[in-house]
């Protein structure tokens, strides 16, 4: 029973590293329509009204529209599992949409975003601290990699006069090498 138990565990820490990184974009999302899911008993539907506060402040930062519907949910979904007498708290933070298909006009319902946190709840009385850095470090990601896939470019010109300053590179040899032996890097002359 107790390699069982390790194998689970084992099982859930591998399914973790394997879902680290994400294969989903975010770049050109400007409108949600939020949705917070609670299902079992162990987590409080008041919770529900904290992580709404929470995907609003997150929208908000990032300059996501929340008012309205929309076709596109952006959804927090909160269920817990029963393992061997522990509950295991999942929570998961999805875009849902619909898309075209390459082969027809046809659209479907896609996830095109999901992202996944759970915890091992022992007590009661750490259920508020362990959801709220889970929820943080789920938000947190998720603002993370919208902020890189979102930012604009300005398009510089430069000519050879103003090269070496527009790209922040050094003209004058002595102050390079003081910079190198401060940096303990190394010079590239171009």
């Amino acid at each position: 029973m107790m390699m069982l138990k390790q194998g689970l565990f084992l099982l859930l820490f591998i399914s973790t590293l394997l879902n680290a990184s994400t294969m989903f974009t975010l770049s050109g999302i400007k409108k949600v329509y939020p949705v917070v899911e609670i299902y079992g008993k162990k987590i409080p539907q008041s919770y529900k009204s904290m992580v709404f506060e929470e995907l609003k402040e997150v929208t908000d930062d990032l300059k996501i529209d929340t008012k309205g519907h929309d076709q596109r949910s952006l959804a927090v979904l909160i269920n817990e599992q029963n393992v061997d007498n522990k509950t295991v708290i999942n929570i998961q933070l999805l875009i849902g949409e619909e898309v075209k298909r390459l082969d027809s006009d046809g659209k479907i319902f896609a996830i095109t975003y999901q992202s996944k946190g759970y915890f091992l709840l022992e007590s009661e009385d750490e259920l508020e601290d362990k959801f709220e850095d889970t929820l943080d470090t789920l938000l947190s990601k998720f603002s993370d990699q919208y902020k890189e896939e979102n930012k604009s470019y300005t398009k510089v010109t430069t000519d050879d006069k103003n090269f070496a300053q527009n790209l922040g590179y050094e003209i004058n040899c002595d102050e390079a090498v003081k910079k190198t032996k401060k940096l303990q890097k190394n010079i590239m002359l171009v």
